[in-house]
């Protein structure tokens, strides 16, 4: 199992898809919980949505891509762009070290 940190920003005027989409973007949220390190909204100074960040326990990057994918707000077009990185979970209150 590897870390992928996933970072998707939302595109222009998504405050609209993200609210209707709202509902069935946490059941898709509640069907893969247990891929999921951590994850949630990123928000600008002024608490504005301005993408997500998720960190996924997955296989590949294929596989992570895949689960970025079968999110309702990806069919949405909540997210204009994403990128998916491995990551390494080093040091910090999750982590202990």
């Amino acid at each position: 199992m590897t870390l992928y940190a996933v970072m998707a920003w939302d595109a222009p005027g998504s405050a609209e898809p993200r609210a209707a989409h709202r509902d069935a973007h946490f059941a898709h949220i509640g069907n893969i919980v247990d891929k999921i390190a951590v994850a949630g909204p990123l928000k600008d100074a002024n608490g504005v949505n301005i993408g997500s960040l998720v960190v996924l326990k997955v296989e590949s990057r294929d596989e992570a891509e895949a689960v970025l994918q079968s999110d309702p707000y990806f069919a949405a077009g909540v997210w204009a762009r994403w990128e998916i990185h491995p990551f390494v979970a080093a040091a910090g209150d999750w982590v202990g070290g």
